[in-house]
Order: C-alpha cells, then structure tokens, then sequence
C-alpha cells in the first residue's frame, strides 16, 4: 500500500469523525474575528472622520468609547474560543496524527523544552528576554530517545524611547541520544551566524576551552563553523560520512539548521517561518492539512534514521 493511501485509511478511520464538531467551533472562532476586524475599521473611519473634522461632537466621544469597550471585550471572548479550539483541536487531531506515526509517542500540547536544555545546548548564546513554546514530543525510535517542540526565544534591544524585539530561534528544538560516547562539547553553527563574537571570545565563559576545527570537507565547511573543547572527540562524532548526513539534512529542513554535541546527546535547531502545529480558524480542518502535519511529524522523527543515530558505536548503549 502506497504511504498516500496508507494515510488516507487512517485519516478515516482515526481523524475523520472529528472534523465535524471542530468545524462548527472553528465557524464561532472565525465570526468573533471578523467582528473584531469590523470594530477595527470602523474605530479608523471614525478617527478619520474627527481628524478631518467631518465626525464631531460629544455623540462621537461616547462613540469612540464605546467601540475601545466593545474591542476589548471582544478581543478577550475571541481569545478564550480560540484558546479553546485550538486545545481541542491538538488533543485530537494532532495526538491522532502523532498515535499514526507511533501511538508509545508522548505529546504535551502546552509543555516545551526545558529552558537548561536550550542553554546546555549552546546553539544560541545570547541571553534572551522571551522564552516560549510548546507542542512537546517525546519518545523513542528503535533505541534513541528524542524529544523535541517548538520554541520562540528573543531578547529587546533599548535605544532611546524604543524598545526593538529581536528573534534569537524560531522554530523546532531536537534532542536526541548520540550513538557514540563522548564528553566534550561540539558545535557545528551556521557559517553564516557563528556564535563567538568578539565580545563573547573576550569576555564571555562560554568559550572556555573551546578552539576551532579545521575539517576535510569543503562543502561541510561552507556551511558550518566548528568549535570543540576536544579536538579529536570533534573528529571522532564528525567523521566524514556523518559530515554528509548533516549537509543532507540542511538541504531537507533548509540553511539555517545548526547541530551541537554534548554529553552524549546532539542538539539541533530548525528554525522555521511559521508555527507548525496551530490551527488556523481561517480554513476548515481537512485531510490534505492534516496530512502536512503528518509528514512534518515524520521528518522530524525520521532526522534519527537520517543521522543512523540507531547504530550504536563501541560501548555505547
């Protein structure tokens, strides 16, 4: 059976029956947000209309007032149902999908990696302001234990009277068990964003013990810039063939992806444009959806098989 139709009978059998009663919420969700929108634009018209002086008097005023009540409340009534629905949506669409993929899968809609996780990881070293996420799986293909969600991390920058937000990762945060023993720290950044600045080599402590490697792969090398603690534990985890999977795994999941190694565990970050797993209450839930979410599942469950993480290496475990 072709892997379409393998969904496609699981989607009946497991999905389908929820879609009915999703959509009539959805339905709810999408009218409070069209009526937020009509409150909106008609709060501007009427702003519009003092400024050029066509809309005056004290008729106005309780006007104006009355719609920042009205958006106000509406915001905090649209808020709450699509809080609702997109909680019940993950409880039984996405934890369906994830049971499609492996049903011993672990999935906590609200939980994220834990903040010591993206910090021992050292992908990203500036300190951040905003750390949030969730859509947290955790489990184990063959003998590898992963976990991995979403996550949003900034910082804000003051200058003057304006504070600026800046966005440290957007995306999906993996861990996994390596198939190799090792104790030092490994970081494969992006070339194009390596986190050793010249304030953190100075000042940071970050940095300690960490030198610079210098590999045998041109192509692995234009995209990465590595720097260990170890120098011939960053050879052993970075061998040449394993250098490929990494490069195959940019090219699967885009540029910006970036791999760390320590304690035992790999670290990655996929940064992505959008969240992947909330709803949109713009477009009924359907199957060509859903099945989205399904192969992202599978491709970031299959980054294991990828990087042959199940092939364990001397001693280890």
């Amino acid at each position: 059976m072709s892997p379409d139709n393998r969904f496609h009978e699981l989607f009946q059998e497991k999905i389908s029956g929820h879609l009915a009663a999703l959509e009539q919420k959805r339905l709810v969700v999408r009218k409070y947000s069209m009526l937020m929108i009509g409150l909106f634009i008609a709060g501007i018209v009427i702003v519009i209309g003092r400024a050029t002086g066509i809309a005056t008097g004290p008729e106005m005023l309780v006007l104006i007032i009355g719609l920042i009540v009205s958006s106000v409340v509406m915001f905090f009534i649209f808020n709450s149902k699509r809080t609702a629905y997109a909680t019940e949506y993950k409880q039984k669409i996405i934890r369906s999908v994830i049971d499609l993929v492996d049903p011993a899968f672990s999935y906590e809609p609200k939980q994220k990696i834990d903040p010591a996780d993206y910090k021992k990881s050292g992908l990203y070293v500036h300190s951040y302001d905003t750390y949030r996420g969730d859509d947290l799986v955790k489990g184990q293909r063959g003998v590898t234990n992963f976990r991995f969600s979403e996550l949003f991390t900034s910082y804000r920058v003051q200058t003057g009277k304006t504070t600026t937000t800046v966005t440290i990762f957007k995306g999906i945060f993996f861990i996994a068990d390596f198939n190799k023993n090792f104790f030092s720290r490994t970081y494969a950044w992006s070339e194009s964003n390596p986190q050793l600045n010249f304030f953190n080599k100075m000042f940071g402590s970050f940095n300690d013990g960490l030198e610079k490697v210098m590999l045998e792969s041109p192509q692995f090398e234009e995209r990465f810039i590595v720097y260990s603690s170890d120098q011939v534990e960053s050879r052993y985890i970075l061998s040449p063939s394993f250098m490929e999977k990494m490069v195959a795994l940019q090219d699967k999941f885009g540029r910006g992806m970036v791999f760390s190694f320590v304690q035992g565990q790999v670290f990655m970050a996929i940064p992505t444009a959008k969240e992947l797993f909330e709803p949109t209450v713009f477009r009924s839930p359907d199957e060509k959806g859903i099945e989205e979410y399904y192969n992202t599942l599978q491709m970031l469950v299959e980054i294991i098989d990828d990087l042959e993480l199940n092939t364990r290496i001397w001693n280890k475990a």
